[in-house]
């Protein structure tokens, strides 16, 4: 929707093993890479994998939106972000939407573009 489009960086569609479905060039443009059919728990640092998959089932067994810090690691930097959680139910992907906020961006030192760029 309009109001999730700028409230929100990006909005991620999940199958049931939490993979990311429907990417496009905005998704490749957020992350930095290629997102199609990854686990999006991959994409966060360790210690905030097991959270993920806990708030995904929260988002399941109380049919709510569920929020969470997170890290993301991606190779030109660091995304600290809140992540908002829906469990879209039903039987057909996508099955788990997941809106990402970024907070704050730590560039990678050594894939920080020049102005000479």
């Amino acid at each position: 929707s309009i109001v999730a489009g700028t409230l929100l960086d990006a909005v991620v569609m999940l199958d049931f093993e939490k993979r990311i479905v429907d990417s496009d060039d905005k998704h490749e443009a957020f992350f930095g890479q290629h997102v199609e059919a990854q686990a999006l728990s991959e994409l966060l640092s360790e210690a905030d994998r097991p959270r993920f998959d806990a708030v995904v089932s929260q988002a399941t067994q109380q049919r709510a939106l569920q929020s969470m810090p997170a890290t993301f690691l991606l190779n030109f930097a660091t995304l600290e972000v809140q992540l908002v959680v829906v469990d879209a139910g039903g039987d057909e992907s996508p099955r788990y939407v997941v809106g990402v906020h970024s907070v704050v961006r730590k560039d990678t030192p050594d894939q920080r573009r020049t102005q000479h760029d």
